[in-house]
């Protein structure tokens, strides 16, 4: 293993055997050899854990941890605790890369930049029946230049700061120094994470590479098993960054809370298709009390959905959205 690799590529590994050698392999594929990948076995009770070691056995830029199940947040962390990369990736196993040259085009990126903290690039989302859609955002071309509080008041007026830990690079001294680790115990780890690394005010670059693809539709995966308590605690973390948070500055604020206001859109749209009518009720009238959050209405879909608001009220408003979430996921 050497020394310093510049990339450390994160992979929290539980229960994905079928998926796991196509993970794995896209990174090792990499033109850009000069990185580490760490695979953190999270108590997989399938054979991963045999494949894990069989990898490393094979490559010596391949770490393994092993431990006791606690959930994707824990793996991560544990994966940030053994990197020894400058920068940080993380990969979900039962995705995977569909570029070879992906971590030399990012190379490039940060060598023109080398004060970058985050670079953002873009995922393809797979459908089960084998179609593949590029997951959209246009970025103007003076992004890169911009300093820290005019990106993310671009990304925020734009919609597009995305809620995933996959689609960024991070410098690892960034994430320390900040103590950026993730929430154990939650569901929406993503976003609680992206909304505090978004307040420390990174340096954001943006590559226009669609290289990372995202599984849609896989019944094991957490975001296709949204019941009650995943929203109760996706409620709870919007409530929180919108009453209890500490932010940096009022400006920084003002943007994040429109990101707030975005997913309080999509925690609308989710609880309106709950098949439990008592669980549906009773979440429906905790939020219908939370809709104070999207008057922070900088996201443009946002302010569609406070001008529909306007016209038809909250309960159709989240009837709607609920509609049309069935509908995207046709």
């Amino acid at each position: 293993m050497m020394d310093k690799p510049f990339y450390s590529v994160i992979i929290p590994i539980y229960n994905v055997e079928q998926f796991l050698h196509q993970c794995v392999d896209s990174v090792l594929a990499q033109s850009f050899q000069n990185l580490e990948v760490v695979l953190v076995d999270d108590g997989s009770p399938d054979g991963c854990p045999q494949i894990c070691d069989e990898y490393a056995k094979k490559d010596n830029r391949i770490k393994v941890v092993h431990k006791k199940n606690g959930g994707l947040s824990d793996a991560r962390n544990s994966g940030i605790n053994v990197a020894n990369g400058e920068y940080l990736l993380f990969l979900d196993s039962d995705d995977y890369w569909d570029d070879s040259d992906a971590l030399k085009k990012i190379y490039n990126v940060i060598s023109q930049n080398d004060d970058a903290d985050v670079i953002m690039f873009q995922a393809k989302l797979l459908y089960p029946d084998g179609t593949i859609l590029a997951d959209k955002g246009k970025f103007v071309d003076d992004f890169n230049f911009m300093n820290s509080k005019d990106a993310l008041h671009y990304l925020s007026e734009q919609g597009l700061l995305i809620g995933s830990a996959c689609s960024k690079v991070v410098r690892k001294t960034f994430l320390l120094n900040n103590n950026l680790f993730f929430k154990v115990g939650i569901k929406s780890e993503d976003i609680d994470w992206i909304l505090r690394v978004a307040n420390c005010m990174p340096k954001y670059l943006y590559t226009d590479q669609y290289f990372y693809i995202y599984r849609k539709g896989r019944s094991e995966s957490i975001t296709a098993n949204v019941d009650y308590v995943y929203l109760e605690q996706f409620a709870d973390m919007l409530e929180d960054f919108a009453t209890k948070f500490t932010y940096i500055n009022e400006n920084t604020r003002e943007c994040l809370l429109s990101i707030v206001a975005y997913e309080f859109s999509i925690l609308m749209a989710k609880t309106a298709n709950l098949r439990n009518k008592k669980e549906r009720d009773k979440l429906a009238s905790r939020i219908r009390n939370m809709q104070y959050i999207l008057k922070y209405d900088m996201h443009p879909k946002v302010k569609r959905i406070n001008q529909v608001k306007k016209l038809l009220g909250f309960n159709m408003v989240m009837l709607l959205l609920g509609k049309y979430l069935k509908y995207r996921k046709r």
